[in-house]
């Protein structure tokens, strides 16, 4: 199974990748490149790369197109662990960009919802206190129209 986050966010495509500037520790962080020291801790290079969900002899995967030119001089990620592997030990920072925006957008749609819910349960209970209070006053005019025996 494949999920590209780049179709999810509307990007058509386009990743967004996010990259922790701070060299990885271990066996894995000797294979990633080095980027330049910034002063921040996470990088992003839009319009570096595409990605495409694909299947191919059996197995579902994304493919990372890089769509840079050659005078481009960021650093690039290519397949730190062989073609076998891809980019399978990037894909989620290669759509960093792509996936928090997914997170965005449905977090203020749930947001919108929650504000819904809770506009309709404040009128609601109005509308019960609205009611309630009608009931105490008919039943005030009932006992007050009520003649003595």
């Amino acid at each position: 199974m494949c999920v590209n986050a780049a179709a999810l966010d509307g990007s058509k495509g386009a990743l967004k990748p996010i990259y922790d500037s701070q060299p990885i520790p271990g066996a894995f962080g000797a294979v990633l490149p080095h980027f330049p020291v910034t002063g921040t801790q996470y990088l992003s290079y839009p319009g570096l790369y595409t990605g495409e969900c694909v299947h191919k002899n059996g197995a579902h995967y994304l493919q990372v197109k890089d769509i840079s030119t050659p005078d481009d001089k960021r650093v690039r990620i290519g397949e730190p662990l062989t073609p076998t592997w891809g980019t399978h030990l990037t894909e989620v920072s290669d759509s960093g960009g792509n996936l928090t925006a997914v997170v965005r957008r449905q977090t203020a749609t749930y947001m919108k919802k929650i504000r819904q819910a809770r506009k309709k349960v404040r009128r609601a209970k109005k509308k019960a206190r609205l009611a309630k209070k009608k009931a105490r006053l008919a039943k005030k005019r009932r006992k007050s129209h009520r003649k003595p025996k």
